[in-house]
């Protein structure tokens, strides 16, 4: 069983900040194979003169690596990617049986009732926030405001309908397909909490096979150390467990050389 990274946007191989470059050493390290693969027209990948479009190019490129793997013995593999990468995962997972595990940091996130009041609670009860609208009444500058929460849309990623992404998940589960899915606080104007994804979700018969979880301490690529480390760990273990490797590895162990 390997793993595959997918290009995160238009960031080549060695993903945001070099984050792929320390999970995937993480992941070999912890005994689980893994290719880091760029896209048509992206890092050393020509762009391809198929006549595809882009999300067809991108399944193909996927699908051919997992041909490579293939031949060289690796039956099954976990697909991965931050962002638009975890956006093509979920899609070639949909296609190629071979696909056994789903790993997507920041995919599609939808908002929900549940989620709005607790936004509304959070922002109530939250002291600086009192402060800050204090200040603006006494006419007190207040800087940049850059503490602010970002919008989930605010690169222009398209989501499909969520009706879409139900059914995409619930063919998933039922092929019985491991999947994980974290979140940043990148998307914290529509989730905080991985029960507003259940709630966004429920119609979906997950059978077991979904773990989702909000990691708020962290931004979108994992630029913070600690952060990207707790992250490395969820994903390592997480994967370890998936091959009946039930032995958790401490931070260290796992990501040895990654930082």
């Amino acid at each position: 069983h390997g793993v595959i990274l997918i290009n995160a946007g238009i960031v080549h191989r060695v993903g945001p900040h070099r984050l792929y470059v320390d999970l995937a050493r993480a992941l070999a390290k912890a005994g689980v194979p893994t290719v880091r693969v760029d896209l048509s027209g992206l890092g050393e990948s020509p762009a391809s003169r198929s006549g595809l479009g882009y999300e067809a190019q991108a399944r193909s490129v996927i699908r051919a690596t997992i041909d490579f793997l293939e031949r060289q013995g690796t039956k099954t593999v976990t697909l991965a990617g931050l962002c638009s990468g975890a956006d093509h995962a979920f899609r070639a997972a949909l296609s190629d049986r071979r696909v056994t595990g789903l790993i997507q940091l920041d995919p599609y996130a939808y908002d929900s009732a549940r989620a709005r009041v607790d936004r509304l609670a959070a922002k109530a009860t939250d002291p600086a926030r009192w402060r800050r609208t204090l200040a603006r009444l006494a006419g007190t500058p207040q800087g940049s405001g850059g503490d602010q929460p970002v919008p989930a849309d605010r690169f222009g990623r398209p989501h499909p309908p969520r009706a879409e992404t139900a059914v995409g998940y619930a063919a998933l589960a039922a092929r019985k397909v491991s999947m994980l899915a974290l979140y940043s606080r990148y998307v914290q104007e529509v989730m905080t909490a991985p029960r507003h994804f259940w709630d966004v979700f429920k119609d979906v018969d997950w059978q077991g096979h979904m773990t989702v979880e909000v990691n708020s301490h962290a931004d979108h690529t994992y630029t913070d150390y600690k952060a990207r480390l707790s992250m490395i760990r969820q994903v390592v273990n997480w994967q370890r467990g998936q091959l009946g490797r039930d032995d958790p590895l401490k931070i260290g162990q796992a990501v040895g050389e990654a930082g």
